[in-house]
């Protein structure tokens, strides 16, 4: 029952899809690597309150974030959004 998950760091440049199907986590944090997108799978994190994607390489958003009902905070700080 993973609650929070930090892979900050490690130079991921995609989200795992094996990681959307941690249906208890709550805190994702993913700030400091190359991640260009996310997956629409990533919906699927249901109870995901806090998702960090702060010093990435996202240049647009993932509709699936919007059916994240429970996320509380969302930082994208230093990406390259337009």
């Amino acid at each position: 029952h993973l609650e929070i998950l930090d892979l900050s760091f490690n130079l991921l440049t995609d989200l795992p899809l094996e990681l959307c199907q941690l249906n208890n986590l709550k805190t994702l944090d993913l700030s400091h690597n190359q991640i260009t997108h996310l997956p629409e799978e990533i919906q699927q994190l249901s109870s995901l309150r806090e998702l960090i994607l702060e010093e990435n390489k996202i240049s647009y958003l993932s509709v699936g974030l919007c059916q994240l009902i429970n996320l509380e905070k969302l930082d994208l700080r230093s990406n390259q959004l337009t």
